[in-house]
C-alpha cells in the first residue's frame, strides 16, 4: 500500500516537473523573441503631425509600451501607452494617447495609432506609422487613416560616468 502511494507521488512530482519545465522554456522562448526590441529608443519623426518631432519610446519585456514626445509641450496630447507583439520578422505596435484642447486643457478624446516596426540592426529600427483613429469622449470612433509615414529610432545607450 505504501509502495503504491510512493509511486503515485513520484509520478505526480514528475508530471509537475515536466509542466514547470515546459512552461519555463516557453516563457524563455517568448522572452528571447521580445528581447530584441526591449529598451528605450530615441525616435525622429520627420513627418509628424502637426509638426516633425522627437520621441522617447520604451518597449517593455511584457509587451507593454510607453512614449513621451516633444509634442507634449504643445499641450495638445498626453503620453502614449500601448502594447506590442512580434509578428514574423516585424513587430506591431498599437498605442493610445489623450488629446486636449490647448486653450482650455479639456480632454477632447483619444488618438489610437498603429505602427509597424522593423529592426534594421540591434540598435536601429525603422517604424512606419500605418493608421490612426480618433476616439471621441462618447466612444464613437472616427477613422483618420494615415501612412505610410516612416520614422527611425536608435536604441538609447548607457554612457560611462565621467
Amino acid at each position: 500500500m505504501n509502495t503504491n502511494r510512493f509511486r503515485i507521488a513520484l509520478l505526480f512530482a514528475g508530471v509537475l516537473v515536466a509542466l514547470a519545465t515546459s512552461a519555463y522554456a516557453a516563457n524563455q522562448t517568448e522572452a528571447a523573441k521580445r528581447g530584441k526590441l526591449v529598451g528605450t529608443w530615441i525616435c525622429d519623426v520627420p513627418e509628424g503631425q502637426p509638426v516633425p518631432f522627437k520621441a522617447l519610446q520604451t518597449f517593455h519585456a511584457d509587451g507593454t509600451f510607453t512614449e513621451t514626445s516633444g509634442l507634449l509641450g504643445r499641450k495638445e496630447e498626453g503620453p502614449s501607452h500601448g502594447v506590442w507583439i512580434r509578428d514574423g520578422d516585424e513587430y506591431r505596435l498599437t498605442f493610445q494617447l489623450f488629446a486636449f484642447d490647448p486653450a482650455t486643457g479639456d480632454n477632447v478624446g483619444m488618438f489610437r495609432v498603429r505602427v509597424s516596426l522593423q529592426l534594421d540592426s540591434a540598435d536601429h529600427l525603422t517604424a512606419t506609422f500605418a493608421f490612426a483613429d480618433f476616439i471621441n469622449p462618447d466612444g464613437t470612433i472616427t477613422e483618420l487613416g494615415g501612412g505610410p509615414d516612416p520614422y527611425t529610432c536608435d536604441r538609447m545607450q548607457v554612457l560611462p560616468v565621467p
